[in-house]
């Protein structure tokens, strides 16, 4: 048996049993998005989960799996220094000035102008993660308090919102660190710390408050009801995207800066945020009057503030269908047994050992992100078993077992670190060098925060590897800012991406369809679009209709985003698709009958090349040499010759009406107005003709699903008036209303 190093119980190890919850869970949906970049296959498809011959040991079966829950609002953990006397950390010593940058200067200059200028009271400032915000609005806070909102305007105090502790830390840190106001004057209003109010407000002195969203929004906001209002020049928000919910919207009322009940002498009110859209989609215009600057990710990377990162892609292909829904989202205890699973995990702890061999350089400290407390549980149990020091942090972690983990992890004493929902926000660790996605979100901005963790420069540290095993990618990084509540373009219908390998000799058991390895080179092309028109599908999209043109060897149809096929017979087609190694690949399909009339598919490799004109040629000679083949082909011609002038028949009618909107209605689209959709698809089959129609039933037995929505995105998606066509009323005003207003 293989023997631990780890003889007894790390000293992380909780004695509390069983965990709480954290109420952070989500769902991959598809977005109307196809990713420009190069694939490169790292592991074979028939790897699957034996890698090599790396021994590793199941978790003993008496683990237990059952979590408890905690309620949502438990996101914040006291802060314990001088905690009677509501006063700061202590002053922090460092050598090294804090220097703006231009993109810094610029976003401080917009927010000052916008404010001297009076166009807006309520400004909202969208900053990657990593792009320093914390210092962005530190250094923004001496020229806001010069700004007169009325004559006589006397108030020097801040308010600044903060909804965790290493918020706070981080905040106080830094403005000590810049000297923004006399130290004496930074205080800390959380949990216990609470402010001392003569002490505060007697004092005519510049001051600072940091506040606890949680501890200063309890029962009605009576901690702050002592408070002087008057003297508040601006309220600041960090994390501002999660304003609108009732905690932050209690405290804009109570500190006069509410844009449901306006003050003209109430305070300035600004937010700052990695990411203004949220997974609920609630719109931050409720809160803000104006987005005033904003820095990507993608901006961030290629100005060298931020290192580059590979994509690694793990994909499982999860089966979730049967993972019960709630509030739009996956339900976390249902979530968790589909991803908790020994079989699930043993593939996790086998793939960190592979890729420790493979990118040495990149697994020295790993941020894993979970499901639930559960389930970092048994990771890291099953990590340490097979000898690895793996530990987890989660919001019920005391704070000082965390300050200690988070420190050996910095210092690299602890090389994996498991958490659920901890470590999205307000997380500043920059020797992160890998990360892992074990958890399914359908959240852009959070897929954004568990990125940005190991985005941040360090010595060492050339690239971050993201190891997703869970589809992430599909999301995409490009995320505009707006206060819609949602991004930017409107997403009617999902990816039409290739979803993967699903032949049954890949399967995998239980939950598990398939699973294969692809990586991503490189974020420039995530964001380049000039890549788009010259990548492989493109090309050979332009091939293709060049090939249909010729007429030469039939009529191909797209049936995928990257694959195209023809007819050569009855229940027998060829296919030209894409590889993974970005060639083109051509195959024949044909079903074979047996003796008792069992069919199987048939699947001959024609040729496979880099050059488009390559497969051509070997298509052509491969026919010419099957005769049988040769003369169906030419059958198959005749008759869809035939079919161009006749309409369509009822059999095709009834096939496509019940194909098409089962296919629409399991996409679940928010903007989509069914019954618009309805109406224009019923007057657009009525039009079509057999040829139209039979091309359409053809890709459908090829493609299934991603032959429908290709037809969609041709019928009803090609243009900006196409879309409107379909979409319901109240989301085409909201987005007319933006772009009068100015947002979009």
């Amino acid at each position: 048996m293989l023997r631990s190093v780890y003889q007894t119980a790390p000293k992380y190890i909780h004695k509390q049993g069983l965990w709480k919850d954290t109420l952070f869970f989500g769902r991959r949906r598809n977005h109307f998005f196809e990713l420009n970049c190069q694939l490169r296959t790292v592991y074979s498809d028939r790897e699957v989960a034996a890698f090599e011959n790396n021994t590793v040991y199941d978790l003993p079966s008496n683990v237990k799996n059952k979590p408890e829950k905690v309620e949502a609002d438990q996101d914040e953990v006291e802060y314990k220094d001088n905690e009677h006397t509501g006063e700061a950390h202590e002053d922090v010593v460092t050598s090294d000035p804090i220097t703006l940058r231009a993109y810094q200067k610029e976003c401080i200059s917009s927010i000052v102008n916008t404010l001297s200028s009076g166009d807006a009271k309520k400004l909202a400032v969208s900053i990657a993660t990593g792009g320093g915000k914390t210092v962005i609005f530190s250094m923004a806070i001496p020229e806001i308090l010069k700004l007169s909102r009325f004559e006589g305007d006397r108030a020097n105090g801040i308010l600044i919102l903060v909804h965790r502790r290493e918020l706070a830390n981080q905040t106080i840190k830094t403005i000590q660190q810049l000297d923004i106001v006399d130290h004496d004057r930074i205080f800390l209003d959380m949990g216990k710390n609470k402010l001392d109010i003569a002490r505060t407000f007697k004092d005519p002195r510049p001051f600072i408050i940091v506040g606890s969203v949680p501890t200063l929004a309890r029962v009605e906001c009576t901690r702050v009801a002592d408070y002087n209002m008057d003297r508040f020049k601006a309220v600041i928000v960090d994390e501002c995207h999660h304003s609108v919910s009732t905690s932050y919207k209690k405290l804009f009322k109570a500190f006069r800066c509410s844009k449901d009940q306006p003050d003209e002498r109430g305070p300035f009110l600004l937010g700052f945020t990695a990411t203004m859209a949220r997974t609920d989609r609630v719109p931050l215009r409720k809160i803000f009057d104006k987005i005033v600057f904003e820095k990507k990710i993608a901006s961030l990377i290629e100005e060298n503030h931020l290192c580059d990162f590979d994509w690694l892609r793990i994909e499982l292909g999860l089966n979730l269908q049967d993972v019960e829904i709630k509030g739009g989202d996956f339900f976390l205890d249902s979530l968790a047994k589909h991803i908790n699973t020994n079989e699930i995990n043993v593939i996790v702890l086998k793939t960190y050992l592979k890729l420790k061999k493979q990118f040495p350089n990149n697994m020295n400290s790993l941020l894993a992100f979970c499901v639930n407390v559960a389930h970092m549980q048994t990771l890291s149990q099953l990590f340490r078993e097979n000898g690895i020091n793996a530990q987890y942090v989660s919001g019920e972690t005391k704070n000082s077992e965390r300050d200690s983990i988070v420190a050996d992890f910095r210092n690299g004493k602890i090389p994996v670190l498991f958490n659920c929902g901890v470590f999205t926000e307000g997380t500043d660790i920059p020797n992160i060098d890998s990360i892992f996605l074990l958890r399914p979100t359908k959240s852009k901005p959070l897929l954004i925060q568990m990125i940005g963790r190991g985005l941040r420069l360090s010595k060492g540290k050339e690239k971050l590897l993201v190891t997703d095993f869970v589809d992430s990618k599909s999301l995409g990084l490009s995320l505009s800012s707006t206060l819609s509540g949602k991004p930017d373009v409107l997403s009617l219908i999902g990816s039409l991406g290739s979803s993967g390998f699903n032949r049954r000799d890949e399967m995998l058991p239980g939950d598990i369809d398939y699973i294969k390895f692809t990586n991503y080179k490189g974020i420039e092309m995530l964001y380049d679009e000039s890549k788009r028109t010259n990548s492989p599908p493109y090309e050979l999209l332009r091939n293709m209709k060049r090939l249909n043109s010729l007429g030469t060897l039939g009529h191909w149809t797209q049936v995928k985003f990257d694959t195209w096929a023809t007819s050569s017979g009855y229940r027998s087609y060829f296919k030209v698709e894409v590889t993974k190694a970005a060639e083109y690949k051509a195959s024949h399909y044909f079903t074979k009958v047996g003796a008792h009339n069992e069919s199987r598919l048939i699947i001959n490799k024609v040729c496979e090349s880099k050059d488009f004109d390559s497969i051509s040629n070997g298509l052509a000679n491969y026919i010419n040499t099957h005769e049988y083949i040769k003369s169906e082909m030419n059958a198959v011609r005749q008759r869809e010759n035939n079919m161009k002038h006749q309409p369509i028949t009822k059999t095709q009618t009834s096939f496509i009406t019940q194909i098409v909107p089962t296919t629409v209605e399991k996409l679940q689209s928010d903007a989509l107005d069914y019954k618009k959709f309805m109406k224009l698809f019923g007057a657009k089959v009525t039009g079509m003709s057999r040829w139209d129609a039979y091309t359409l039933i053809f890709a459908y037995t090829v493609a299934r699903k991603q032959a429908v929505l290709l037809w969609l995105k041709e019928a009803f998606l090609k243009t900006k008036e196409k879309r409107a066509l379909i979409t319901k009323e109240s989301f085409l005003k909201k987005s007319q209303k933006l772009v009068d207003e100015g947002w979009v």
